[in-house]
Parts: C-alpha cells; sequence; structure tokens
C-alpha cells in the first residue's frame, strides 16, 4: 500500500541524507493504515522531489513524551548538540490530538529520491528516449515504424525543434540517475501531456501519479481547463491512464508521413473540479 505524505525541507534533507530514519507522527486515522513494508512518498513541500521509503517497524506510544524516552532521538532527526523535548512536537499537534489518536514513530528503509527535473539537454533525451522506446515500443508497431518516429519526434532535432516551439520537458530522476521523462507543452485551453515514459525498473512503483499531480499543478498554474494525452490503442498502458483518472475522448488516426500513421486514443482530465 501506498501512502503520501508532506515534509518541509528540513526533515525531508535529513530522511534523504539518512541522518534520521524514524519520523514522528500523530498516530491519527491517516497513520493508522500504515503496515510494515508498505511504501511512503515523503512530498517535499517546496520543489518537485519526494523520496520513496519503505515502512519498517511502527512504533506506538500514547504520548510524544512516552515516546521520546523510548526511542533513539538521534534517529528521530535531533543532532548531539541539540535538546530533544516531547513539547517540540506542539508546532505540530495540539495536546487534544495527541490524547485523542496517540502517536508513532515510523521507521523508514530503502529510502531514493526522485525528482522531476527541467531539461534542454537534447542529446541526452534522445539518447534515452532511444533507449527506451525501442525497448518498449518495437513489439507494439514494430520496429520500421518506431525507429521512423524515433527519428522524426525524438531526435536531437526533432527535440530541439519541439523546445524551440514551447514544449517543456522534464528527466525524471532516481537518486541522481535518469530512469525516465516527460514533455509537455500547451495548446489553447489544454495542457498537453506528449512524451511520457519510464525505464522498467521504476514502472508499477506509484511515480507516474507523482508525474500527473505534478502536471495537474502545472495545468492549473497556466490556466488550463484540461489535461491531454494520445496513446497508442493497443498500448497496455491505456488501462494505467484510466486508472489515474483519464477519460477516453475519441479517437484518432494521424498521418505521420512515409506511410506511417499514429492509431490513438485521446484521453483527458478536467483540471476545473
Amino acid at each position: 500500500m501506498k501512502h503520501l505524505m508532506k515534509l518541509t525541507p528540513v526533515p525531508y534533507e535529513a530522511i534523504g541524507n539518512g541522518t534520521k530514519t524514524i519520523e514522528l507522527r500523530l498516530n491519527d486515522e491517516k497513520r493508522q493504515k500504515l503496515s510494515e513494508g508498505d511504501t511512503v512518498f515523503f512530498l517535499h513541500t517546496q520543489e518537485e522531489r519526494f523520496l520513496d521509503c519503505t515502512v519498517g517497524k511502527l512504533y506506538f506510544f500514547a504520548s510524544f513524551r512516552e515516546l521520546y524516552g523510548s526511542l533513539d532521538l538521534r534517529a528521530c532527526g535531533y543532532r548531539a548538540e541539540q535538546t530533544a523535548r516531547p513539547e517540540d512536537m506542539r508546532a505540530y499537534y495540539t495536546e487534544d490530538e495527541e490524547k485523542r489518536c496517540g502517536v508513532v514513530g515510523i521507521e523508514l528503509r530503502n529510502v531514493r529520491e526522485v525528482a522531476f527535473e527541467a531539461t534542454n539537454d537534447v542529446a541526452s533525451l534522445s539518447a534515452l528516449a532511444t533507449r527506451l522506446l525501442k525497448a518498449y515500443y518495437d513489439d507494439i508497431i514494430g520496429a520500421e515504424q518506431n525507429d521512423y518516429m524515433l527519428k522524426k519526434f525524438q531526435s536531437v532535432e526533432g527535440i530541439r525543434e519541439q523546445l524551440a516551439h514551447g514544449y517543456r520537458y522534464f528527466f525524471v530522476t532516481v537518486n541522481g540517475e535518469r530512469k525516465g521523462f516527460f514533455a509537455y507543452c500547451e495548446r489553447g485551453n489544454e495542457l498537453y501531456l506528449s512524451k511520457f515514459y519510464f525505464d522498467a525498473s521504476i514502472r508499477g512503483k506509484g511515480y507516474g501519479n507523482r508525474v500527473v499531480d505534478f502536471l495537474k499543478r502545472e495545468g492549473v498554474r497556466l490556466h488550463k481547463e484540461t489535461l491531454t494525452l494520445n496513446v497508442n490503442k493497443y498500448n497496455p498502458t491505456v488501462a494505467v491512464y484510466e486508472n489515474m483518472g483519464f477519460v477516453r475522448l475519441r479517437a484518432e488516426v494521424n498521418d505521420i508521413g512515409e506511410g506511417y500513421v499514429m492509431d490513438d486514443f485521446v484521453y483527458g482530465m478536467n483540471l476545473c473540479e
């Protein structure tokens, strides 16, 4: 099971660099759904990055005073020179909330940072696109058409032309390693998701939902009404997009030259709700 929580920069960095391995929270209804082995995404409150963590042990207490007397406070994020006091948690939770819910220490393991890195590095984008799309699309549309589309859309020249026409590209990095990319552009009242590809090693981990959340925020920021995309009719990710909340709007066939067509469904998501 996957869970979302937000973190301000200081505790975020402490978890990311391994100096904080236990997160302290109120054991409210949301935290009561946690189980050992679950995934927690800690979203940075100021930047487009998040920590992918596995839940280890869960330490339950009636109060933060009990917790502070039982757990290693260095593991909870305190430095050696700091004085750790249960009252510190009053900045986040009231005494009544603490009495009503109790508290929990969440041990975190296997921490990985995932970030969306805006880029104009066309050479690296083209190389990554070629690697990812050859592995994925050769079996769906055939190697010949895939090679043609890579040359037309994901070559250095093709990406450079898109950037010149307002496209924005982002790498998806995991612990600094580029594992995917996506791109969007503005089309009237739509934010159009033009590219969205992950390495096989990070598919199915929930990162795609985080990309869509980012695009929804971008769409609202840019005053767009819908988030749209095209997906090949025979691409298994059709079901993934539907699970994310996209709705099929229509089918369309687009001539892309040399006798090839893009045989797609168009999906959309309302950003005005």
